[in-house]
């Protein structure tokens, strides 16, 4: 007989503060506040980047960098590289309904899958195969990556996106076409948005779905995963749209994204930033401002010129020869020196783990 909603509530609370006990005795910084006031860091106190040494894992041709944000988040909070290439499939096509019991969250993230596009690049006819869906928002794809369970990195590396996976992607396809496994009723894709659902790719995304739960060894996070999500605009796109209409973000609401991002970097966290990718390198003929859309990590924070500047760390790959000219002499192997003013052009979103 399963338990009252109540009391499915409390336990998950027990293992939230078991997890979270478990986490202080391994050494895993505590969770922070639920609620604070935030302040921005006014000196602009230096915080170092990590060692640079290479590129950062990239995306590849890939529109999934809300997964890179999402596996850089959790890394930095756990010390353990995860897989982002596990927790795009999860937001595409993991049965969130199966996951998390709270419906308000459940309601966020259904609504959030709705704004999941596919691409017609390589695929005309649009069908929503995993591998040509685009965006995601972090805190979901963290939500539902801590409910499945982590996956190493280790074991589903993840540089330039699907790329190393094409042949199992075409051959499930191939499967389903041949062996018309379209006909089978698809539960294991239960709770994805009817837009999201085509009988062939139904077929192949299972069989996607069950190869990397087949390749990972999943395992609990240390600390409870809970995001904490401040936002301008929902997305890029409408961000443009506003200020077309001669809307901008007040200074109250700059000050609110930036205390957010100070205090997570004050507090040993890496937060995730939503903003334009136009911040680097002018957008191609045709690109929309969805296509632009981008996120990123920030793991460094000092002092340049008498204005703050913030290091990104970008995963599209590109090398910084190919930024704008006054960006070569901040950019260091992907990772990119932001002016407050620069970053805030764009900046819609920030996420930071607690």
């Amino acid at each position: 007989m399963p338990l009252p909603r109540r009391h499915q509530f409390l336990m998950l609370g027990l293992a939230a503060l078991i997890r979270a006990g478990a986490a202080l005795a391994g050494g895993v910084d505590p969770l922070l506040p639920a609620h604070l006031q935030y302040r921005e860091n006014a000196p602009c106190t230096e915080i170092a980047p990590p060692d640079i040494t290479a590129m950062p894992h990239s995306e590849g041709d890939y529109a999934v960098c809300f997964s890179y944000g999402s596996a850089d988040m959790i890394a930095q909070r756990i010390g353990r590289a995860v897989s982002p290439i596990d927790i795009a499939t999860g937001f595409f096509l993991g049965e969130a309904d199966l996951l998390l019991r709270d419906p308000r969250e459940l309601s966020a993230i259904d609504k959030s899958r709705r704004t999941i596009d596919v691409t017609e690049e390589l695929n005309p006819s649009q069908t929503p195969w995993v591998d040509r869906m685009e965006g995601g928002e972090e805190r979901h794809a963290i939500e539902i990556a801590d409910a499945r369970g982590l996956c190493p990195e280790s074991d589903l590396p993840g540089d330039e996106g699907f790329r190393d996976y094409m042949h199992e992607l075409y051959y499930f396809r191939f499967l389903a076409l041949a062996e018309g496994q379209h006909k089978v009723c698809r539960k294991g894709l239960f709770g994805i948005p009817d837009r999201l659902r085509d009988p062939m790719a139904d077929a192949a995304n299972l069989s996607w779905k069950n190869y990397v739960d087949s390749h990972c060894h999943r395992f609990r996070s240390p600390v409870p995963l809970l995001p904490v999500t401040y936002r301008i605009a929902d997305d890029f796109e409408t961000l443009t749209r506003w200020k077309e209409k001669g809307w901008k973000p007040s200074a109250q609401q700059a000050r609110e994204a930036f205390a957010r991002i100070d205090y997570a970097l004050d507090h040993r966290r890496y937060p995730v930033v939503g903003y334009s990718y136009e911040v680097y390198e002018k957008r191609l003929p045709g690109e929309r401002e969805g296509d632009i859309d981008h996120s990123s990590v920030i793991v460094a924070r000092k002092m340049m010129n008498g204005a703050c500047h913030y290091m990104l760390q970008d995963d599209s790959g590109e090398n910084c020869i190919k930024f704008y000219p006054k960006l070569h002499d901040r950019c260091i192997l992907g990772r990119v020196w932001l002016s407050r003013s620069e970053l805030l052009e764009s900046l819609h979103s920030v996420t930071y783990l607690r």
